[in-house]
């Protein structure tokens, strides 16, 4: 992208032209009047929750649909991102990201493991059968993302308030990490007996 920026349109089609255009203009898309970000942030919550369940769920198609979630969109988020280094924008996307993004991103990364792990056994069932082995990866998937999708909540929370913000870049940073790592000890300790540690 840096080296020429219209593989942006090779990646993301032509739809992209008026945001490429914005950006050419010196201007990020990142902007949520405040008014509307109740709305928004309502959006920003189904929308991350639908693309953890379809993540999830292309484990059925022996893993190829969670493969292809997860490239395309970080092909997606590369692109956008070399678009904006050229246009000395990257910035203030990064800025708007590092609060929501800790959390949003590792909970897609996790129901991308857990898809792929539920089409592993379907490809590998070793000694087990196929329907067996899916039903028991299927539950801990579902156990796994579930558990997870009140931090996708809080995560557009972020990103409909806190994110279009005019919050200094520090507190958005130190809210990604606080988010982040509430979410990691989460992830560790859940179900943990204090006395198994």
């Amino acid at each position: 992208m840096a080296v020429n920026p219209d593989w942006i349109y090779v990646i993301e089609g032509p739809a992209i032209a008026d945001l490429v255009a914005q950006v050419e203009q010196g201007e990020l898309w990142t902007e949520i009047a405040p008014g509307v970000r109740s709305a928004a942030s309502s959006l920003i919550m189904t929308n991350n929750i639908q693309v953890m369940f379809l993540t999830f769920a292309g484990g059925l198609t022996a893993g190829l649909l969670t493969f292809w979630v997860l490239l395309s969109n970080g092909m997606h988020l590369g692109a956008i991102f070399g678009l904006l280094i050229v246009h000395d924008l990257a910035w203030g996307l990064a800025e708007f990201i590092v609060a929501h993004g800790v959390v949003e991103l590792s909970v897609i990364f996790l129901a991308g493991g857990c898809g792929l792990y539920v089409g592993d056994g379907l490809l590998r069932p070793g000694l087990a059968s196929r329907k067996d082995l899916l039903i028991q990866r299927t539950r801990i998937g579902v156990q796994l993302i579930l558990g997870s999708a009140p931090f996708l909540v809080a995560a557009g929370l972020i990103e409909g308030f806190l994110s279009p913000s005019a919050a200094p870049w520090w507190v958005k940073a130190a809210v990604g990490a606080l988010s982040g790592t509430a979410l990691y000890a989460y992830w560790l300790g859940a179900g943990r007996n204090p006395t198994e540690i």
